[in-house]
């Protein structure tokens, strides 16, 4: 049985371990190699550590058995939407309409 937590966890994790500046820090590879670390480790049991849908995806067709594939699918794109959501409402904030052309006149 896959456990949802895995794959949503990495792109909101690596999201704040690397930084909104853009630059990365010395120490966000070993951080993220921390995270991931920890993702195999707490997954393993459920899905074999497995957090690249590709990966998960050819192993399943050649087994037939496609019943528990929908994890690896379905928890980036919600997490990834997750993410999008809460980095517009968090960091970008709120906004002012910009002034129309009537206002100038």
């Amino acid at each position: 049985m896959a456990s949802a937590s895995p794959p949503l966890a990495p792109p909101l994790l690596l999201r704040f371990v690397t930084g909104g500046s853009g630059s990365l820090g010395t120490t966000a590879p070993i951080a993220i190699g921390f995270i991931v670390g920890a993702n195999i480790l707490a997954a393993g049991a459920f899905s074999g550590g497995s957090m690249n849908p590709a990966r998960s995806f050819g192993p399943a067709v050649v087994n037939g058995d496609l019943s528990q594939n929908w994890i690896y699918w379905v928890g980036p794109l919600i997490g990834g939407g997750l993410a999008g959501f809460i980095y517009g409402d968090v960091f970008i904030g709120s906004y002012e309409t910009l002034p129309t052309s009537e206002d100038y006149a």
